[in-house]
């Protein structure tokens, strides 16, 4: 089967993939009306007691670092913005539709989650630190950079198997390999699966380009900030991305963010903590 071929499977498995749940949808389309108040989107949050629980959770952890304890919804939705509740609730609905857990047979998927969970966390501490408008926007971006991964690994997992022992024995990075066996990389496959989405072009272009900056166009300083922020987690041995390696910083990504060392090392120190934090956000309670 031809690389076309394999793609255009793919394609069609996607689409029978669930689409993103109606909250989301919800809130997505109330935020583009002017006449929407923080009081509408209160209400429709509020029913969600997960997400409600996952939301107070997160904006009274150090991750956000607030100096009083909010306890209402409506309060968090004011502090936080519409914006960046949209791209938390959206963190919180691709987690619970890929929320499969435990051992396969080609990779621990909690320890990919905590990968993924660490590059939202470092991506948005990056945001922080260069004053990028909307660092929720970062948050998900570094949790979805990853999420072609998952569609190999339910749907291609025997070639996906191959591909990681290729990583391996060959002791090279998991897009070297994925091009190599399959023809394509899980960042084509995310960037399928987020146009099926409908994502905001800013996060599609971060899932198809974190590995590959030089084909970053419209939202360059975005796409660095994951790359780097994957480096970094990768540098630090948190979760499992499927390889061990950790990449070189793209030149022109550093140049885009302008951090100095000093800001990379508060990043560093930061990174687990928040870690922890966000675990608690994305944690279903019984």
């Amino acid at each position: 089967m031809s690389t076309n071929d394999v793609l255009s499977s793919i394609v069609k498995k996607i689409d029978t993939l669930p689409t993103l749940p109606t909250t989301f949808a919800k809130i997505n389309n109330m935020i583009q009306n002017p006449k929407t108040s923080a009081n509408d989107i209160s209400d429709v949050v509020s029913k969600d007691q997960v997400l409600t629980a996952r939301l107070l959770k997160l904006v009274n952890s150090s991750l956000y670092g607030f100096p009083g304890r909010i306890t209402t919804v409506s309060s968090a939705v004011v502090i936080l913005g519409f914006n960046a509740l949209k791209n938390l609730v959206l963190s919180s609905s691709v987690f619970d539709l890929f929320q499969v857990t435990g051992k396969s047979e080609v990779i621990d998927l909690n320890e990919f989650w905590k990968h993924s969970i660490a590059c939202a966390v470092a991506s948005r501490l990056i945001a922080v630190q260069i004053d990028y408008g909307e660092p929720e926007e970062l948050f998900v971006a570094g949790l979805l950079h990853d999420i072609g991964k998952l569609v190999e690994i339910q749907y291609l997992q025997a070639s996906f198997m191959n591909v990681i022992e290729k990583t391996r024995s060959s002791k090279i990075l998991i897009g070297d390999a994925e091009k190599e066996i399959l023809g394509f990389t899980h960042s084509d496959i995310g960037f399928l699966l987020g146009k099926k989405w409908k994502l905001p072009l800013s996060l599609n272009e971060a899932i198809a380009c974190h590995n590959d900056f030089s084909q970053a166009r419209k939202f360059p300083q975005l796409v660095s900030a994951v790359h780097l922020a994957d480096i970094l987690v990768r540098a630090k041995e948190i979760g499992d991305p499927g390889d061990i390696y950790v990449p070189v910083v793209d030149a022109s990504a550093w140049d885009s963010l302008g951090l100095r060392l000093s800001q990379i090392e508060t990043i560093m120190e930061r990174i687990e903590e928040g870690v922890n934090d966000a675990l608690k956000f994305f944690k279903r309670e019984n």
